[in-house]
């Protein structure tokens, strides 16, 4: 099972913040990965478990508490990347690197493709901070039934999504407008279902508020989405 990108930068996350120790900060990320990676994320547990690995004093344990409640409740673009140091090149930081690079390459991608792919991530990062368990849920169903009423070939690639922990969406480059359309409106649908239309609303609409700030959205409109 890979490690979810937004649980291990918020672990790095509050382990910078309590020290500048690289050498302390990659021997406790590594113990976290090893001994708590693939359980369900919970800031209590990992603080606990940190604190008996490395024997943490007082005031280290509550700035790393600290720190981790504080990147918990920010979106994963907000945190900082796992750096190259940590695991000396493991797929695990690999990904991290390759998610920190612009993903964007504005000559080859449509302004449609880029911003359906922004606010659809956009509004699954608003979901995990404002209900983790919400989030996982959604995870499931993405991974398990994608959106059943897209074609075959659209479907596959939100099933794809929805198996990386709707981690990283990528169209392909043919995706037209109109697909684009379906697909929002069938993730607002699932959305609704998952927390109801007035959570969904907010979430929906924070994330386009966000996206209109992108270039693309001067060819696209994003709300053309909703």
């Amino acid at each position: 099972m890979s490690t979810d990108l937004y649980e291990q930068r918020v672990v790095y996350a509050g382990l910078m913040r309590m020290t500048s120790d690289r050498n302390l900060i990659k021997s406790a990320y590594q113990h976290w990965s090893t001994k708590l990676a693939d359980q369900p994320f919970d800031v209590f547990e990992v603080v606990g478990s940190l604190n008996s690995y490395l024997g943490l004093s007082d005031a280290e344990r509550k700035v790393l508490m600290m720190a981790m409640h504080a990147a918990s409740n920010r979106l994963v673009d907000q945190l900082e990347p796992i750096p190259q140091y940590i695991s000396d090149g493991s797929a695990t930081v690999a990904q991290d690197t390759q998610q920190a690079k612009p993903a964007l390459n504005t000559k080859s991608v449509s302004p449609h493709k880029a911003v359906t792919e922004r606010y659809l991530q956009l509004v699954c990062q608003h979901l995990r901070v404002s209900s983790r368990d919400s989030f996982r849920e959604l995870v499931g169903i993405i991974g398990d039934e994608g959106l059943p009423k897209l074609n075959t070939s659209l479907n596959k690639t939100i099933k794809d999504w929805g198996n990386t922990g709707l981690d990283k969406l990528n169209f392909a480059n043919a995706v037209a407008p109109g697909d684009c359309q379906d697909v929002a409106l069938e993730f607002y649908v699932l959305l609704t279902e998952v927390v109801g239309p007035v959570n969904s609303d907010v979430i929906v609409n924070k994330a386009i508020a966000e996206v209109l700030n992108m270039a693309e959205a001067q060819q696209f409109d994003p709300r053309s989405l909703l």
